[in-house]
């Protein structure tokens, strides 16, 4: 066996490198996480909350971004005031396509890039953290706004039975063939979804 040294091309290493950096500073200092998910009338509510871990840095959430299945919008600016332990907004999901070509071929369905700023220092773009019950709760979402066989369901709490059992499901919200489709690919990366404003205008 032979060790080689092959040069990377391009900018992309250091990219990742840079923001995998910015993220660990903002862990380092505070945690965030959507929490009191609610779903009714095609849209998934909850609070997005920043809540402080170490040090004494202000933080800024003032951007957030939708992923390539749904749009998101909060109450910003979300702001954590030095020495303070904790703030929260509403915030909120609503499916941004039905395509059956982006439900089936997504490989980062729900990558939510969020602009945080930590004191004086120069905003960064971290992924908003999607643990096991907001990604089933946002899969439901989807399922329940694109799959016919779910229209019609009566909205309620997110882990309650949501209705029937779209084609190829169990009964129980989120295990039909879309949910499937959309979680294929596994766990998101840091590429997905682009900023927006904080809250776009409905129609």
């Amino acid at each position: 066996m032979e060790g080689l040294r092959v040069p990377l091309a391009g900018g992309v290493p250091a990219r990742v490198h840079v923001e995998e950096c910015a993220a660990a500073r903002v862990a380092a200092v505070a945690e965030l996480r959507v929490t009191e998910l609610d779903a009714r009338d095609g849209e998934l509510a909850g609070r997005l909350v920043v809540r402080r871990v170490d040090g004494d840095q202000s933080v800024s959430v003032r951007r957030i971004g939708r992923s390539v299945l749904l749009d998101a919008w909060a109450d910003l600016p979300l702001e954590l005031t030095a020495r303070a332990g904790a703030a929260e907004v509403g915030v909120t999901f609503r499916p941004g396509t039905c395509e059956p070509h982006v439900l089936s071929e997504t490989k980062k369905p729900y990558v939510f890039p969020l602009e945080v700023t930590l004191g004086e220092e120069p905003p960064v773009v971290v992924e908003l953290p999607v643990d096991d019950e907001l990604r089933t709760a946002l899969a439901d979402l989807v399922q329940l706004v694109c799959d016919p066989a779910w229209r019609g369901s009566a909205p309620g709490r997110v882990g309650k039975e949501a209705g029937p059992a779209a084609p190829g499901g169990t009964g129980q919200p989120g295990r039909g063939s879309a949910r499937r489709a959309v979680m294929r690919g596994g766990s998101p990366s840091a590429d997905g979804g682009r900023l927006t404003s904080p809250r776009p205008e409905r129609t």
